[in-house]
């Protein structure tokens, strides 16, 4: 594979993956402002303590979202360094295969042709 497609994949890879964090993060706030608002209203009907909980739900999701989208992009940071490093790695192995042979390599379609 060319360097051309391996950046063009990458940048798929990287695309989907902020998709999928994007996609989780709306279904998280979605379901959140769906159901906080009942749980909130069964809680209380006192108005004073109802804006209380509501301040201190919408400090909540700040807190868990933000530390749901930490953990998502810190594991996939992670695992793009991990396959960085192991192309890397097979890169590094590649060109020792060459630098070492101490006879020519030839390299060739299997109809024979160069």
């Amino acid at each position: 594979m060319n360097m051309k497609n391996q950046k063009e994949t990458k940048a798929i890879k990287l695309d989907r993956n902020a998709l999928r964090i994007t996609a989780l993060y709306c279904l998280i706030g979605g379901l959140w402002i769906l159901f906080s608002d009942q749980i909130a209203a069964i809680l209380s009907e006192n108005i004073h303590t109802l804006t209380m909980i509501s301040m201190y739900k919408g400090w909540l999701y700040v807190l868990v979202t933000g530390l749901i989208l930490y953990w998502l992009i810190h594991r996939n940071n992670f695992r793009l360094q991990n396959n960085e490093d192991k192309i890397q790695t097979v890169e590094k192995n590649y060109q020792d295969l060459f630098d070492q042979a101490v006879v020519g390599i030839f390299r060739s379609t299997p109809a024979g042709r160069s």
